[in-house]
């Protein structure tokens, strides 16, 4: 008795990605390697914006893994859409690393590896990867020029929110350009609002942070976006009892207040705060068992 032959197309491959994938990816270590020093100058640079970079490939590989099991029973589909958006991509990264864009070769980069990995495994099985890698927003630099405006807005901004404040607590206090005028203060040089205080930083920390457990938890999608929404209004709060408070110590203590260990010491103080009243707010977002 003859058996009946069975097709072997469709079968649903056991495991998450076919481990001569992992060949392939590797291959692209080549061309990220500029890509990769680019990224790593940017992070260490002083006063970065990006310090936090490389903890988001260690979160990006945690959430694939706890993501690995979602692969299973779908049928492997090669797809030439695929191929040709690496392609594409590729051409689209020698091009921008030709002229030195640095920016737009990194994301052509990521479009290529994508594409490359959805020609091989198909869309449905790589489809529980595609969340985890929206953590790339946060980690890629973006261009000098873009950082030099966008800072420019902000730090102006939390100067005059930072006054108003103080002003609020009978401080008398104005604003000329970057530099807060402090009437009856100790004498020096008067407090100027830098990059640092832009809260760009702690914008891109705390958004990553909120992204990461949105991603992680097992909570309701409207949940998940709270959990994103007050992470990122927690970067302007943070940004704004440090500004109050340097203007606060500059006009009770002096320049010297404002330099050196003590700013650092009320820059910490200030992101640990936010930082607990941020995990408070999670755990009364959790307290509720999901249904």
């Amino acid at each position: 008795m003859k058996g009946k032959s069975v097709k072997s197309v469709d079968k649903p491959r056991p495991g998450f990605l076919d481990p001569a994938l992992y060949f392939l990816l590797a291959g692209f270590l080549i061309p990220a390697w500029p890509i990769l020093v680019w990224m790593h100058r940017r992070f260490f640079e002083q006063d970065s914006y990006y310090s936090h970079g490389w903890l988001i490939p260690p979160a990006i590989a945690f959430l694939v893994w706890e993501r690995r099991d979602r692969g299973e029973g779908i049928p492997r589909r090669p797809e030439l859409f695929g191929a040709a958006l690496c392609l594409a991509a590729l051409g689209i990264y020698l091009a921008a690393r030709y002229f030195g864009a640095d920016f737009p070769a990194a994301w052509a980069l990521v479009a290529a590896v994508g594409g490359a990995v959805a020609s091989l495994e198909g869309l449905r099985r790589i489809k529980p990867l595609l969340a985890p890698f929206s953590l790339l927003l946060l980690m890629i630099p973006l261009p000098g020029v873009w950082l030099l405006a966008l800072t420019a807005r902000l730090k102006l901004a939390s100067a005059r929110v930072g006054i108003a404040l103080a002003r609020g607590l009978g401080f008398d206090a104005s604003l000329d350009g970057v530099e807060v005028i402090l009437p009856g203060s100790p004498p020096g040089p008067n407090l100027t609002i830098g990059p640092a205080c832009s809260g760009l930083r702690s914008l891109l920390v705390f958004g990553a942070l909120g992204l990461f457990l949105a991603l992680l938890l097992p909570l309701r999608p409207l949940k998940k976006i709270l959990l994103l929404i007050l992470a990122l209004l927690l970067a302007p709060l943070n940004n704004l009892l440090r500004v109050l408070g340097l203007i606060l110590a500059r006009r009770l203590g002096g320049p010297a207040w404002v330099e050196g260990f003590p700013h650092l010491v009320l820059g910490l103080a200030v992101f640990a705060f936010c930082l607990l009243l941020y995990f408070q707010v999670l755990r009364w977002i959790t307290a509720e068992k999901e249904s």
